[in-house]
């Protein structure tokens, strides 16, 4: 599948052939219908954030889930809007009902996957949303009602 990777810093990002994992257990893959881009995947890009490369941009997205690892409750076809920031609701941050410094949130950079050369892949966020496809903890995909 193609992604929108960034191989170093201040590097021009480019589409290339990407490799993701299949799902694990609590995982979902999703197919990215929408993506949406801001000044985060530029501090990305120029290494304000300090990342790891390459990198796949981009963490704000909605999809449709195309496979599903054991254990998860969304089923195939689900169409979810996906959260870069999702509370675990079991560290002692959610427990004090300070949801947004849940201390399992993914950093700056996430390794998932690899470059089709076999270069270990990370993903902005916890997601690399400009891409075709991501497999992201199903508690990071939110289900949209019919």
């Amino acid at each position: 599948m193609r992604a929108l990777v960034v191989r170093g810093r201040d590097a021009t990002p480019a589409v290339e052939e990407v490799r993701l994992p299949a799902p694990g257990p609590g995982e979902l893959r999703v197919r990215i219908r929408a993506a949406g881009i801001c000044h985060s995947d530029l501090s990305m890009v120029n290494g304000t954030l300090a990342p790891t490369y390459p990198l796949v941009l981009g963490h704000e997205a909605a999809g449709v889930v195309t496979e599903a690892g054991p254990g998860t409750r969304l089923a195939v076809g689900t169409e979810v809007v996906l959260n870069w920031a999702p509370a675990c609701r079991a560290c002692w941050w959610c427990r004090q009902g300070e949801p947004w410094l849940c201390a399992a949130n993914a950093g700056p950079a996430v390794a998932r996957g690899e470059t089709a050369d076999g270069t270990p892949l990370h993903v902005t966020l916890g997601l690399g949303a400009l891409a075709e496809e991501v497999v992201v903890p199903e508690r990071a995909a939110v289900g949209v009602p019919d």
